[in-house]
């Protein structure tokens, strides 16, 4: 664990906690032990205030433990075995180390009893505030990330929402329709089986979108159909300057993604890729997993255009969706060359 790491975890929750639930349990110790504070000596209120903070530390290194063994795909058998384990040696540390701090503060009047009888009595009660504070440690924090996962989740459909919201004005867009229906017109007089399949592919391409309207993610062999039936379309209409290819492997094309995650990229790569190069663009669209992440990439001829502030928006509304479904567990990369740009998404899977 790094120390970068090791400061962004410790969050103001968990000292909040941590202060509070220390500060009622030495409250409560000093209740049932029925401590006279105003009657004892100040040296046996220090070597209780020694014990009371000696304890809080340990706690905060029984912490680093934790999150040292523990990962997000643990089990509840292992948080069991942790947490056991864990109160365990924090009670050994508590008991010896608190010996050799009450050493010097009692002076000669101090012997600890290390009889086997006594010591298993003196763990087992220390064991009891670690095992609480284990479970309410890992009972707070599992609560916390169910609570911030549930915001994850409104986001993300919020978002894809919104991007499905776009995909749907972009279908009854003035221009796109008039581009579409004016190849149309113009492959009747000439060419009626070409302009049959372009008004089939067209319905087929708004039918498809359609019957996704609602949903947050998708397999990603169903993202590559959307892409697909739209590459037909515009294929129709610019014949051989567009030329396009598919390389997805098998296990990628299962793999859950956000809905409507390609169509911005390859739009704009036609849309752009045209202006820069009217002799045509060759497209290529790849997905592959290794190390258990799944990579995204559309590479199209030409040069990269800088973005406007209409034309960016798309790239940047899918920037926003991923940083929100995937928060530190992805990567977005354009790669602008002199021939050649390329759209690298890389998504972390769990295991």
């Amino acid at each position: 664990m790094s120390v970068s790491s090791f400061k962004r975890d410790f969050k103001p929750d968990f000292w909040f906690f941590q202060i509070t639930g220390w500060i009622g349990f030495g409250i409560t110790d000093a209740l049932i032990s029925e401590y006279d504070f105003i009657s004892i000596s100040p040296r046996y209120f220090i070597i209780w205030l020694a014990s009371l903070v000696l304890g809080f530390i340990i706690s905060i290194g029984l912490r680093i433990y934790y999150k040292y063994f523990l990962s997000k795909n643990s089990g509840i058998l292992t948080v069991a075995l942790l947490i056991v384990s864990g109160s365990i040696i924090a009670a050994l540390l508590w008991q010896y180390v608190g010996d050799f701090v009450r050493r010097p503060l009692y002076g000669g009047e101090y012997i600890p009893s290390y009889e086997p009888g006594h010591l298993v009595q003196r763990i087992y009660m220390l064991v009891w505030p670690y095992f609480v504070w284990s479970v309410l440690y890992f009972g707070i924090k599992f609560w916390i990330n169910m609570v911030e996962e549930k915001i994850r989740a409104s986001r993300a459909d919020a978002d894809s929402r919104q991007a499905q919201l776009q995909m749907l004005r972009y279908q009854i867009n003035p221009h796109f329709l008039f581009n579409t229906l004016n190849s149309i017109r113009a492959l009747i007089r000439r060419e009626t089986e070409s302009a049959e399949m372009m008004i089939t592919e067209f319905s087929e391409f708004l039918r498809y979108t359609l019957k996704h309207n609602n949903k947050t993610y998708i397999p990603l062999e169903e993202e590559i159909e959307i892409v697909r039936k739209y590459l037909l379309i515009e294929k129709i209409r610019f014949e051989n300057r567009l030329i396009y290819s598919f390389e997805n492997s098998d296990e990628s094309l299962k793999i859950p993604v956000l809905c409507f995650l390609l169509q911005p990229f390859v739009e704009n790569a036609i849309k752009h890729g045209l202006k820069n190069s009217p002799s045509g663009i060759a497209l290529a669209i790849r997905s592959y997993i290794i190390d258990n992440e799944l990579h995204l990439e559309i590479d199209n001829t030409g040069r990269w255009i800088p973005e406007t502030e209409e034309s960016g928006t798309g790239i940047r509304n899918v920037a926003d969706r991923l940083a929100t479904a995937y928060p530190g567990n992805h990567t977005f990369e354009i790669e602008k060359g002199d021939k050649m740009v390329r759209i690298s998404i890389s998504i972390k899977l769990g295991k």
